[in-house]
């Protein structure tokens, strides 16, 4: 793939900009060059009381998400969380685990990340096939933290056992699962981190349906 660098073109922060966020010329500069251009989304950027987060929903396939993961905790179904080595996925998949185990009984919520030596990253088939073929622990859920997106024989291995598979992640989505649903997957500059977050707030918002909480207290970093 071809790649073509367009640049855009200079932007001069006014001095009202520029005093409003300390007088350094170059964070003005930097914002302006951003989209940042206006006093209130420079506040809403630099200070978090002045921030308003975007609703989980703006996220496509959340919504879905959420629901199946309501459903498996009502149903005390296993769930088996498949995260990634580098520091986004380890951070992500922890506060995700301990918020599920906080969310079902114990021996529920189990979890992989992948030794990056011996298996790479990704959903390896031969090593979801070990979670398939263990007698004393059947995973009925699969839900991919930062990977996933590009596994296309791991996640048919996982159908085709009557696993729900619900991938999140923040890579490019390959051919293979453009029709996939649900997955969580924005590509909006967000870490998966990020997108956990607001899947646990989706969770929130699952509630107001009188549906048990997955709330950002126990989703999400305090």
């Amino acid at each position: 793939m071809e790649l073509v660098w367009t640049t855009l073109p200079q932007a001069t922060p006014s001095a009202e900009f520029a005093k409003l966020v300390g007088g350094h010329p170059l964070v003005a500069q930097l914002l302006v060059q951003r989209g940042i251009r206006t006093p209130a989304a420079a506040r809403s950027f630099l200070h978090t009381e002045h921030y308003t987060p975007a609703p989980p929903t703006n996220l496509i396939g959340v919504e879905l998400a959420a629901q199946l993961l309501y459903e498996a905790i009502r149903t005390d179904q296993n769930i088996l969380v498949w995260g990634d080595f580098d520091v986004d996925g380890q951070t992500s998949t922890s506060l995700l685990v301990s918020g599920l185990q906080a969310l079902t009984k114990p021996g529920r919520v189990r979890f992989h990340v992948p030794n990056r030596f011996t298996e790479s990253h990704g959903i390896r088939a031969a090593m979801l096939q070990k979670w398939l073929d263990d007698p004393a622990w059947q995973p009925q859920l699969l839900l991919s933290c930062d990977t996933g997106i590009a596994e296309a024989e791991a996640v048919t291995l996982a159908k085709a056992h009557g696993l729900t598979v619900v991938l999140t992640d923040h890579h490019d989505l390959t051919a293979e699962f453009s029709g996939l649903s649900p997955r969580v997957d924005p590509l909006w500059g967000l870490s998966l981190e990020g997108v956990r977050g607001k899947k646990g707030e989706a969770g929130q918002w699952n509630a107001e349906a009188n549906e048990p909480s997955f709330t950002p207290s126990s989703l999400s970093v305090r």
